[in-house]
């Protein structure tokens, strides 16, 4: 199990500044505190999804570099943002961002709900260096606060084995506004939600259901609502029977049909009488063409 740590999600290209933060969380690691984190730790060799993947699952608290180029990442927004603010709205996990460069994040909804530093709107590359140093001293100091408060409250402080154990599982917001769980390995979809209001549907059998077969992808999806509105246009549509989902490898296609499918669990899948999910795992990965036939055979 990874050692708890402070997790920095940022984009390569600002890289100059978090080398500058990266001796002020010098403190926090020297005091016993929590390690310092980023992909630059990754080794040679190492599979480097698994490993940022272990690191958001136990980390303590994130920082977010938020700049032109972290808002126009795809990584950063589907793969490390999405189980950060999960974590942090479930575990209470301190997650902060830091303005590096002037860009337009207050247009982005989940970042306007964070505060953010430094407090003045200024960003990092606009202040002379003195004060960019007691920005990144407020940094620490917050974390170090966060830290010292778990250790009054024992009961509120999330262990490694809740964090682990949490960390399995993703909510996934319905379109009627309540909570469909991903629990056990991810792929196992919850059907009878807390609190979910009446559907025209009747709710399927669990054993009518079958999403096993998806791939373990990021807990949310951000930036995609056209193309869940398109899903489900074509869903009501009685003309429509396949829809065809064209996109390089890790753009995030398994996340939006996971996503959609938590939707639909949500409605009891809107009157389907069967539910299949299958991935074709080797798709964009290699040069072997995937074959249908295992798929219609065990459809």
């Amino acid at each position: 199990m990874a050692q708890p740590s402070v997790f920095i999600s940022y984009s390569h290209q600002d890289e100059a500044l978090k080398d500058e933060l990266l001796p002020h969380l010098g403190v926090v690691q020297q005091l016993g505190l929590l390690r310092t984190w980023d992909d630059r730790q990754i080794g040679v060799g190492e599979d480097w999804f698994d490993a940022i993947s272990e690191q958001l699952a136990h980390c303590r608290v994130a920082i977010l570099l938020v700049s032109e180029h972290f808002l126009s990442s795809r990584f950063c927004l589907q793969e490390e943002v999405p189980p950060l603010l999960e974590r942090r709205r479930r575990d209470g996990m301190l997650v902060v961002p830091l303005l590096m460069r002037p860009c337009a994040w207050h247009r982005v909804a989940w970042l306007k709900a964070i505060q953010m530093l430094p407090r003045d709107g200024l960003a990092a590359m606009e202040l002379k260096p003195t004060r960019r140093a007691r920005m990144f001293v407020e940094v620490v100091d917050t974390i170090c606060d966060f830290l010292e408060a778990l250790q009054k409250t024992p009961a509120a402080a999330p262990t490694d084995q809740a964090i682990a154990a949490a960390a399995q599982q993703a909510s996934v917001q319905g379109d009627r506004n309540f909570v469909v769980q991903l629990i056990g390995d991810g792929n196992t979809l919850n059907l009878a939600p807390r609190e979910a209001p009446a559907s025209e549907w009747p709710p399927l059998a669990p054993e009518f259901v079958d999403l096993e077969r998806l791939p373990e992808t990021g807990f949310e999806l951000i930036g995609r609502e056209a193309e869940l509105q398109r899903l489900d246009e074509a869903w009501a549509s009685p003309s429509i029977n396949v829809v065809a989902l064209v996109a390089w490898g890790g753009f995030g296609k398994s996340t939006l049909v996971r996503k959609w499918c938590g939707y639909l669990a949500a409605d009891n899948f809107r009157g389907a009488g069967r539910v299949f999910a299958w991935s074709f795992y080797s798709q964009g990965s290699s040069e072997r063409v995937a074959s249908a036939d295992e798929f219609v055979d065990a459809a």
